[in-house]
Parts: C-alpha cells; structure tokens; sequence
C-alpha cells in the first residue's frame, strides 16, 4: 500500500492586484507536487478578486477562498494569520500574491524537509522578475551550493547584520506544527515590518535552515507593493530593534552582553539619522503614525539607555 502523500498548504494572502494574483495561482496549481491546498484571504477593497478565483473554484476542489470584506488591519499582517489560521496543511508555503513559484518548488523543498528532521525551514535561492513576468538582473546565490546551515549561526548573522538572508514569505517552506504562537509575532510581540524575520527566527530557534542553491520563487518588484509603503518600511526600524532585544533576553542567538551591545550600536548608528528626521514629519492626529512615532521614540531612548548603561 502507497504511503500517503503529506498535505502542504499553500497560503495566498490577497490584496487587490488581480493580474498578478491570477500568475501566483497558476504557479501553485502548475505545482508537480500535487497533494496541496490553497488557502486564498481575501483583503481587498474590491470584489475584483473574488470573481477571478470564482472562475478557478469551479475547476479546482482544492482551493479554498475567504473573503474579509475588506482589509482586517495591520497592513495585512492579520491577513496572513487567518490565512495560517484555516490551513490543514502538516507543511505551509506562503504564497505573496504577486510572486510566482517554479514549477518543482513544492517538491524539492517538502523532500528536504522530510528527509532533514532537525531543519525546521527550507529556504532556496530566488530570482526578480517585473510586472511583466521578464527576469531582471540576477543576485548572487547566499551560499556557493545546497546545504544544511546551523540554526543558531544563521539568527546570529541576520540580527548582527539586520539583514534577511532567508527571503520573503513566498521564498521558504516550514512545519506548521513548529510554529506555536501568533505567526507574524516573536517573543510574544507582533512585527509587522519584517513579520518574515519573525517566522524565520522562532523557527530557527528550534533548529537548522536547508539552502538550495537553485532559484525556486520569483519575487516580483513593481511599484505598488507593500515593500515600498513608507509606514511598513518605518515599522520595520522597531522591528529590527524588537527582534534584537528580546533574542537576548531570550538567550536566542545573542548570547552575551557583548554581542548585544555591539548589535545595539548598530541598530542606533544605522537608524538614529532617519528616526530624528521622521519624528518631525509623521501625523500627530494620524492614529496610525502616532502609534509609529511614540514606538519609534521608545526604541531610541532604550538604545541610548543601554549604551550608556542607565
């Protein structure tokens, strides 16, 4: 008797963009893996959505789709928890709605997985393409060749040289079962910059990361994605210092008093220009950029307070 395929959930938060939700989708049901689920939550402020994935729901019995009616909040990072939320899947690979996989993604990396027990992601090299579908200039693999990485290593490099190494959500496979809180939260705080890092970093706190040197996603670089709204890459300066702090109150990662300090330093010296200019420019009566500005001015004084040894 055949073992039974393992489930793999397919996790597409939606926003609006029709067109390139339409290539994410084909990509995941072009998959040569074939046991998966799409799990599609819809945020967007239309129902343009909707009636492309109604054509698709037709046809294909394994996707599931969940409108909000409307954005639930947080720039999508509560999206992306009910997305986690409804899976099934025993593994989960989210899909940005518009990036696309290549066509054996699913398959090589759940092999890995399967097969390396203690690596609790599986990450691989990835390739730009614009609104077109074209390639853009190549970047350079992370590592020279396909291979295991130590865990503890890989979260020390990306929080000393704040720097994801890992890649975007659409980029990595994982167990669901290895993700015991809030999916976009880290040490009981929700990240909602670099919400990835979150996920990347509890799941490397429980063991290695597998990197495949061939590029098996592509991300998609244009002018309406949330890489460029100024609040997401503004909250992304407390994340960083969040994702700092609490892995050494943690003892992830950051071990010493040393090597938290010098990552501190860092964080300060890459930040302190822009923080002091963006103070002054964002909206006290904007609920939203209050919230930002009164975080923002929070991490800076507890650097301070910790470089001086308050």
């Amino acid at each position: 008797m055949q073992e039974k395929l393992p489930l793999v959930s397919i996790l597409i938060p939606a926003y609006n963009q029709v067109q390139h939700l339409e290539n994410a989708l084909i990509s995941a049901l072009n998959q040569t893996y074939t046991n998966i689920e799409i799990i599609i939550c819809d945020d967007s402020t239309t129902d343009d959505v909707e009636k492309l994935i109604n054509h698709y729901l037709q046809k294909y019995k394994n996707i599931k789709y969940y409108s909000n009616g409307g954005p639930l909040g947080q720039k999508g990072v509560l999206n992306m928890q009910k997305c986690f939320d409804l899976s099934s899947g025993e593994y989960i690979n989210y899909l940005m709605h518009d990036d696309l996989f290549s066509l054996n993604k699913i398959k090589l990396m759940l092999k890995y997985l399967v097969n390396n027990k203690d690596a609790t992601l599986v990450t691989s090299h990835k390739r730009f393409i614009n609104e077109n579908n074209q390639c853009l200039c190549d970047t350079k693999p992370f590592m020279d060749k396909t291979c295991k990485i130590d865990g503890q290593n890989l979260g020390l490099f990306m929080l000393n040289n704040m720097i994801n190494v890992v890649g975007e959500p659409t980029t990595a496979m994982f167990r669901k079962s290895d993700i015991e809180d809030k999916i976009l939260s880290y040490e009981g705080r929700t990240i909602r910059g670099f919400g990835d890092m979150a996920i990347w970093l509890k799941l490397l706190t429980k063991g290695h990361a597998i990197y495949i040197k061939e590029p098996l996603s592509y991300f998609r670089i244009h002018g309406k994605q949330n890489t460029y709204d100024p609040i997401i890459q503004l909250w992304g300066i407390v994340d960083w210092y969040h994702l700092i702090t609490n892995s050494y109150l943690n003892n992830n990662f950051i071990k010493s008093r040393d090597q938290y300090l010098n990552v501190i330093k860092k964080w300060l010296n890459t930040y302190k220009p822009k923080i002091k200019f963006i103070k002054e420019h964002l909206s006290e009566d904007d609920e939203e950029e209050k919230e930002l500005r009164e975080n923002l001015n929070y991490c800076y004084i507890q650097a301070i307070k910790t470089l001086l040894n308050l």
